[in-house]
């Protein structure tokens, strides 16, 4: 949970957030990631972001994220690991 202001939304808002990873066996991670605003006692008021995506490993510890909105922006970032648990990346 956490607080949105954001220039569409007349708030500020508190807001709720899901993220989920997912791995079926292949070469990558599934994303999803999806928010909600929510009322002063924590009950959802609507819907906000949502997005998908998916993180490619690469060899040599590279790393390529593909992430899609539902407004139809697509965002790519590039990087590299840092150490098992880090990623340093960029668009």
């Amino acid at each position: 949970a956490g607080e949105v202001v954001y220039p569409t939304i007349d708030g500020p808002f508190a807001y709720g957030q899901q993220l989920v990873f997912a791995h079926d066996g292949r070469p990558f991670l599934s994303y999803e990631a999806r928010a909600w605003l929510l009322d002063d006692d924590g009950k959802v008021i609507r819907p906000a972001a949502r997005e998908t995506g998916f993180w490619r490993p690469q060899d040599g510890g590279e790393l390529e994220v593909l992430i899609t909105h539902a407004t139809g922006i697509v965002e790519v970032f590039f990087g590299r690991a840092l150490d098992l648990r880090s990623w340093e990346i960029r668009t």
